[in-house]
Formats: C-alpha cells, sequence, structure tokens
C-alpha cells in the first residue's frame, strides 16, 4: 500500500527540478503537474474526521470561554459598576435604597464605605525587561517569557521563547506569577490585556499587574479590561502611542469591602479555573492535530477503515 509523504515526494520532486536548472523559482504550471501518491479514498475520509473532530472539539473549548467570559463580565458589570451586588437581605443593593456616596477619583457615585485608590499603592506593577540577545546564554533555557504580541491571546498558556536563569537575573525582566494581569503599553498591540495562565517573564513592552488578597486576579483582569483605555487617553491625549508603567501607579481602582470580594470570588474563581483548563485543553489538542496530520498523511499512523 502506497501513502502520501510530502517530503519523500514533492518536496524531493520540487528539490530535483530546482537543482537540475537553472530556475530559481517555482511556477503554477509545474505544481500543478506534481504527482502525488494518496491513501486510498476511505482511509482519506477517516483521516479527515479524525481531524475535523479534533477542530470541532477546539472550537466547542473555544466557544465555551467566550461564553464563560461574557457571563463573568455581565457579573462583574453588575456588581461593581452598576453596584446591583447582594445586598445584606439579598437584594440588589443600589436599586434597593443602598446608600451612594459621589467619589471625586472615579467622577461618579460609589456605595458608601467603598474606597477608591491609585494601582501602584495598594498593587505591585511590574515593568518587563529583554535580556541581551548577544548573550547566547540568556535564551533557550527553562524560564518562560513572552513578547507584548502573547497579549493578544485570550489567555497565556505558552511562552513567546524561553530565557536562561542567567539571563532573568542579569537583566530588567522579573518572573510573573500565574494569575498575573498583563498588558500591552506600546505600539499595535497598545491597550490589550490578558492573563497569565503560566509563571512567565515579559519583555519591555508589557507591564504586570500582581493580584494580592485584598484585590484578586479575577476583580483585576476585568477592571483592567474595563479601565485601560480611559488610561490610555488620560495620560497620551490620542496622540502617542503608549503609556508607561507610572501610567498604571497612578490610576485608580476601586476598592470593594472584602466580604463583597470573597463573595464574588465565590462564583467568579469557578469560572476562571474552568477557562483555564479549557485553554489548556484546547492548546494540546491543537498541538496533537498539528503532529497528527504529517504522520496520518505520510502512513506512519494507520487508520483502520471498515470493510464493507
Amino acid at each position: 500500500m502506497h501513502y502520501y509523504r510530502w517530503e519523500n515526494s514533492v518536496a524531493k520532486q520540487i528539490r530535483k527540478f530546482i537543482d537540475g536548472t537553472t530556475i530559481t523559482n517555482i511556477n503554477q504550471t509545474f505544481l500543478s503537474n506534481l504527482p502525488i501518491i494518496l491513501p486510498p479514498l476511505p482511509e482519506q475520509y477517516a483521516i479527515a474526521k479524525i481531524l475535523s473532530d479534533l477542530d470541532s472539539k477546539i472550537e466547542l473549548l473555544q466557544k465555551q470561554n467566550k461564553t464563560l467570559e461574557a457571563i463573568g463580565q455581565a457579573l462583574f458589570k453588575h456588581w461593581f459598576i452598576d453596584f446591583e451586588f447582594p445586598n445584606e437581605e439579598g437584594k440588589p443593593y443600589k436599586s434597593s435604597g443602598g446608600k451612594m456616596v459621589f467619589n471625586e477619583e472615579l467622577g461618579k457615585e460609589i456605595p458608601k464605605r467603598w474606597e477608591v485608590s491609585k494601582i501602584g499603592t495598594k498593587l505591585k506593577v511590574i515593568l518587563g525587561g529583554t535580556p541581551d540577545r548577544t548573550k547566547k546564554e540568556y535564551w533557550n533555557g527553562d524560564v518562560n517569557w513572552i513578547n507584548s504580541g502573547k497579549v493578544n491571546e485570550f489567555r497565556i498558556t505558552e511562552p513567546s521563547e524561553k530565557i536562561t536563569k542567567e539571563g532573568l537575573e542579569k537583566s530588567a525582566t522579573k518572573l510573573l506569577p500565574k494569575g498575573t494581569v498583563v498588558l500591552a503599553i506600546t505600539g499595535a498591540t497598545l491597550g490589550q490585556v490578558s492573563r497569565l495562565e503560566i509563571d512567565s517573564c515579559a519583555n519591555q513592552s508589557v507591564i504586570g499587574i500582581l493580584e494580592n488578597d485584598d484585590l484578586p486576579s479575577e476583580y483585576l483582569f476585568f477592571w483592567i479590561k474595563k479601565t485601560i483605555y480611559d488610561i490610555i487617553r488620560w495620560q497620551t491625549g490620542g496622540a502617542q502611542q503608549h503609556i508607561n508603567k507610572g501610567n498604571v501607579e497612578n490610576s485608580f481602582i476601586l476598592i470593594p469591602p472584602s466580604k463583597i470580594i470573597k463573595e464574588y470570588l465565590r462564583i467568579a474563581r469557578s469560572q476562571f479555573n474552568k477557562i483555564s483548563i479549557n485553554c489548556f485543553l484546547s492548546q494540546n489538542l491543537s498541538k496533537i492535530r498539528d503532529s497528527l496530520l504529517p504522520k496520518l498523511m505520510s502512513g506512519k499512523i494507520r487508520v483502520p477503515v471498515e470493510v464493507e
């Protein structure tokens, strides 16, 4: 039985053709006339089904995460923007006559006894850095490191590159723990917000905001997503294409009572955990799919086909 082998068949023919001529490019006619060897049609269908099932599972996990994220955002807005968190009687606070007071920093009314502070006063804000690229001993180690492009991702589950422990110790970058809220502060990714699902360092175009007991990641994530464009407008006037660490540290954050935060976490943490699990599962399925494809098509892995 013959199977399609890209490396041993098509790629080899292309290299042979190039080596035997002075032509340095391949045209459409040449490619169209290349012979290829394919598995029998029933086996092609079986391979397609395996890959399609993996794609469907990945898509389902991504849809679940979007739904969970939307539910989380709605909960956050209901409690901390509309202030309709449950009062002591379990009723929506504001619409049930909860006491509100005007806050000058935020420019709106907030529940009585709630605090407002600067992010840098209550939280640790860390600017990333990049180890010297000319030092080979700083790279390809076992310490995760991300660039700002990674902040475009829904959640960050794998690094852009790896650095060494020496690269970490001898550069401005810092190791950010899992759960850190990260935001891009310059260029095309300016204003993007994500969350680390792994421990990782970051480059100088990324800021990490570390959670604490009073302000956990599940609260910070939605607060930063809500306020980041206000931060950009206030600090840059819309003209510059970057913000800095100080801009973030000097921005205000609403601090609910610990009792409200704990009740919020009781609901939100399970959603965040489910999103994290789905992200890693989706990532693993994608890797399985990508590694299976060449093996299935080359015949290294055979697909059982029922014979009628």
